[in-house]
């Protein structure tokens, strides 16, 4: 296993590095960022399962669905912790871009638009957000896609660059999407849901490029 890269590394490529080289060089959830990148969450103690499992059932809620929910407050409520979403940073807002000369509406469509060949006819459809597609069409690929004649293993950190990339060409093109991550001041910024910290490559690496961007942006 590679050795950690030492802070002074760290922060030169938070900086200097093109975005997709800089998720091949960088996991996402390295301890070393934090203080770097953004600053250390706060915990608050312990909770109590139990009283969290009774709390969902005096309100009639899924036990897990209820813990995530109250997991999402407890974050918020730290200030330190933000889920992306809202109008102009969540991965499906409408904030139209353009990379390696295709249109897409959004990240959301973008990832949705690798998972389908070039010579698909749906491919044009989804990337654009259009036939409702984006969560509900089924991949081409089983472990690897080609993007631009390149083999890319699903989940790689090749596979995140690329979202790193479209991350990139989203905020570039929207003053209001550069407001709204300025906004996140140091805070770490995560994605809920089915992503959280799991293999997916946009739950994965769209919040580490906005972290990254916001760093740059800042100066």
């Amino acid at each position: 296993m590679a050795d950690a890269p030492s802070r002074k590394d760290l922060e030169r490529w938070l900086r200097s590095l093109a975005i997709d080289e800089l998720c091949v060089r960088v996991d996402p959830f390295e301890p070393g960022l934090a203080d770097v990148l953004y600053d250390e969450p706060v915990t608050r103690g312990t909770y109590d399962a139990e009283a969290d499992a009774a709390e969902a059932a005096r309100h009639g809620l899924d036990v897990g669905f209820h813990s995530r929910w109250l997991h999402a407050r407890r974050l918020r409520d730290e200030g330190r912790t933000v889920l992306v979403g809202g109008p102009w940073l969540a991965s499906e807002a409408p904030t139209p871009f353009e990379l390696d000369g295709r249109h897409y509406a959004s990240v959301a469509a973008f990832y949705a638009a690798l998972k389908l060949r070039d010579d698909d006819p749906e491919r044009e459809a989804v990337a654009r957000g259009r036939g409702g597609r984006s969560r509900r069409i089924r991949p081409a690929w089983r472990d690897a896609f080609e993007y631009d004649g390149r083999r890319v293993a699903i989940g790689s950190p090749m596979h995140g660059g690329l979202v790193a990339r479209a991350t990139e060409a989203k905020v570039a093109a929207h003053a209001e999407v550069r407001r709204a991550l300025a906004t996140t001041g140091r805070s770490l910024l995560y994605m809920g849901g089915r992503y959280g910290r799991g293999p997916q490559a946009l739950g994965r690496y769209m919040p580490f490029a906005l972290m990254v961007l916001r760093l740059r942006h800042a100066g």
